[in-house]
């Protein structure tokens, strides 16, 4: 177990020791790089990294989800400064599965925001990001949901010519290589509603 993830699992035991009715603290783990390897013009984007509770170093965590069956709607965001990620309405089963339908994906990055629907397929044009590997698990900090986000092609709703992808930090590929390239991975902890 590492620092972070034995610091927050303690933070949260305060909750329960304390006999207190406050909710466990909301957590994000969040990697990923903006990147312009399909459509060039682009360089020095920084890597992506949110490892923070709520409100924690200026970082903004949100999340919520409602039940709908046996599936969940989950809608969460991460922001630094200058730059995040959210994504919104995507309906899945808690044991697995990528989204079901679609869920609206929103990036922010050095001053452009990038917008498109994710499936549970291949990114297209019509649906620039794949989002799966959705699942939720009791782990030892609280409820957590997990998630995978990769995009391609992903545009600037100011621009609609300025499009993006979105990757794991780092992830090398060539310009017909994005559909391959590694997501973006996501882990929220203790989200109301799952």
């Amino acid at each position: 177990m590492g620092r972070r993830t034995a610091s927050l699992a303690m933070f949260a035991a305060s909750f329960v020791g304390c006999g207190g009715s406050d909710p466990p603290p909301l957590f994000a783990d969040m990697q990923w790089q903006v990147q312009c390897r399909v459509m060039g013009g682009c360089s020095g984007i920084p890597q992506r990294s949110i490892n923070h509770l709520d409100g924690e170093e200026g970082h903004e965590i949100e999340c919520s989800a409602t039940r709908a069956g046996a599936e969940r709607i989950v809608t969460f965001s991460g922001y630094g400064r200058g730059f995040g990620l959210e994504v919104r309405s995507a309906r899945f089963n808690p044991a697995g599965s990528s989204v079901l339908g679609q869920a609206l994906v929103r990036v922010e990055e050095g001053g452009n925001r990038f917008e498109g629907y994710a499936g549970g397929t291949t990114p297209s044009d019509d649906q620039p990001c794949r989002l799966g590997n959705m699942r939720v698990s009791n782990e030892p900090d609280g409820v957590t949901l997990f998630a995978e986000l990769l995009c391609v092609n992903i545009p600037s709703p100011a621009a609609r010519t300025l499009r993006r992808e979105v990757t794991f930090p780092g992830a090398v590929y060539g310009p017909d290589g994005a559909h391959a390239a590694p997501p973006a991975t996501i882990r929220i902890v203790n989200c109301p509603g799952l």
